[in-house]
């Protein structure tokens, strides 16, 4: 059995990175729908921000490949998708 981790040595926190395809109404979101805050975005026009909420950061990035983009059930496979604070399946027909 391996040893106990070193608590001096936990992770913290990550930065998750979302590829958006407009990060302006994304950052928006994520302020209006989800109570985070951001000071700036990158690039003119926009092209990346980074929203906080309690103390934690995502990055939004821009992308024009729209293919790249997956919710994570899309590319689980599974349909489960996490939105509005809940959880939904999506019926695929």
């Amino acid at each position: 059995m391996p040893d106990a981790p070193d608590t001096a040595k936990q992770l913290l926190a990550i930065a998750p990175y979302f590829l958006v395809r407009n990060v302006v109404n994304a950052a928006e979101y994520y302020r209006d729908a989800l109570g985070f805050g951001y000071e700036r975005f990158w690039g003119d026009p926009p092209c990346f921000c980074m929203p906080r909420r309690d103390g934690l950061i995502i990055m939004l990035s821009l992308t024009q490949e729209a293919s790249i983009i997956r919710p994570n059930g899309k590319a689980r496979g599974d349909g489960v998708c996490v939105g509005e604070g809940r959880r939904r399946v999506i019926r695929r027909g």
